[in-house]
């Protein structure tokens, strides 16, 4: 279930909760919650993200695209979402989806928000130095 609400101060109910919550028998908890913390990103809800965060979610989980929910919040410009994102320190700059790109190149390329992209920009290049990684590197 993936809630579509894109107000910032909405509050789940205990269903939607539940329904955020239901597992198989067999699932992983971190990578479920992490792909439905990916859903909820896309569709801007940051307090269902906020949420499932709080419950274990993988904030660096990738979908079958490469993609994490900073690089949806970062394609769509949702900064409730981002600003969530970026609060955590387990988040990775670093990553790349399927194409090579990092969230801070979606910022710029789709979500036509350029303070995001240099945010995002001088993150990704201060966790590659504390790393000892190079900040860009092309797949």
């Amino acid at each position: 279930m993936v809630l579509q609400y894109s107000h910032s101060s909405y509050n789940l109910t205990g269903n939607e909760q539940a329904a955020l919550l239901k597992l198989n028998a067999g699932d992983d908890r971190a990578e479920v919650y992490g792909l439905r913390l990916i859903a909820c990103t896309k569709y801007g809800n940051a307090e269902a993200a906020r949420f499932l965060l709080a419950h274990g979610a993988d904030i660096n989980c990738q979908d079958k695209y490469g993609m994490t929910a900073l690089h949806y919040a970062a394609a769509t410009s949702y900064r409730p979402c981002i600003r969530l994102l970026t609060s955590f320190n387990e988040c990775s700059y670093l990553l790349q989806d399927y194409k090579g790109r990092y969230a801070s190149e979606l910022a710029y390329e789709w979500g036509k928000d350029y303070v995001v992209g240099e945010l995002l920009t001088k993150k990704q290049a201060r966790q590659a130095y504390a790393q000892g990684v190079p900040a860009f590197v092309k797949a």
